[in-house]
């Protein structure tokens, strides 16, 4: 995360050229996409912990 506000600080920064700034978007762009699919993938895990987790518990029936 850290990377990404670094380089969106350059891309603001009014001195950064053209072409630094479009290779600053592309670089931009790929660690976006890495978070995205870093994030997708915890989400799996955690999904998949939480079916084992209904799966091994005991069903519990309120009585009244």
């Amino acid at each position: 995360m850290g990377q990404l506000e670094q380089l969106l600080d350059k891309l603001a920064d009014p001195d950064t050229t053209l072409d630094q700034s479009i290779a600053l978007y592309g670089q931009a762009a790929q660690l976006v996409r890495f978070c995205e699919e870093s994030l997708a993938q915890a989400k799996l895990q955690i999904e998949q912990i939480d079916q084992t987790l209904l799966s091994a518990s005991p069903t519990q029936t309120e009585e009244d």
